[in-house]
């Protein structure tokens, strides 16, 4: 007798394996500062590699090239960063659901990602710019508010070079007694932040914020809004103003 054996041999064993990262798994979008993650991958097996980003129904966001990621642009969510070890393989599209995946394919375990969005928004004012600083008229400054995305938000006054003058939750201000020159409104949207603080420069903020458009006030003294010479102070100089 001849015995005759059909042996099957299972020749699709890829290993997407294990991805990791020491970068912060919680970002912030928005903020128009770049947040790379970069992933370190152990243990992979397959003739052909990929990387996917999904969200976490698996919906295939996007394919990159490799890490570092950049998910500035991506918007608010959580999302999953995989590596892709194949033979062949089908689905592998953006707009698809990597639960489709067909061929000789394996997935890595997934880094989650929490995208958090902040923007300042943008601030618009019908009432006048320019300002008469000593003529004890309260001349108050509304602004309107759109666009705005964050948990927390604020406005923030500072002069031309950032310092911060006043810090207030309303959108109303009244300027009279801040001195004579130019000042900056400002509506700040944030998660997070630090150096907030009337005597610090908005330039040195840190944390997930965003400051939207400003609004640019000038105050001038009596003596210069009739066409006249003032100091520092305000005092006319010139002989044609008024005292």
């Amino acid at each position: 007798e001849i015995c005759k054996f059909n042996v099957i041999v299972d020749l699709c064993n890829p290993e997407g394996r294990e991805i990791t990262t020491n970068d912060p798994t919680t970002i912030c979008i928005g903020d128009s500062e770049s947040t790379p993650i970069n992933v370190e991958l152990s243990g992979e097996e397959g003739s052909n590699s990929a990387w996917v980003i999904t969200d976490t129904g698996l919906n295939i966001l996007a394919l990159p090239a490799g890490p570092p990621f950049d998910l500035e642009g991506a918007g608010a969510g959580t999302c999953l960063i995989w590596h892709l070890s194949f033979e062949d393989i089908q689905g592998a599209e953006v707009g698809l659901n990597a639960g489709d995946l067909e061929g000789c394919f394996d997935l890595s375990t997934p880094i989650e990602i929490e995208r958090i969005e902040v923007d300042g928004g943008e601030i618009t004012t019908n009432d006048p710019t320019t300002i008469i600083e000593g003529d004890d008229a309260i001349e108050l400054i509304t602004v309107a508010l759109t666009g705005e995305i964050g948990t927390n938000k604020t406005y923030v006054v500072t002069d031309q070079d950032l310092n911060i003058l006043s810090i207030q939750s309303e959108p109303i201000f009244d300027l009279e007694g801040s001195g004579l020159g130019t000042c900056l409104i400002w509506h700040l949207s944030f998660e997070n932040i630090s150096g907030a603080e009337v005597g610090l420069n908005a330039g040195d903020l840190e944390g997930c914020f965003d400051l939207s458009n400003p609004i640019t006030i000038t105050k001038v003294g009596e003596c210069e809004f009739e066409g006249g010479d003032a100091d520092e102070d305000g005092i006319c100089a010139n002989q044609d103003c008024d005292d």
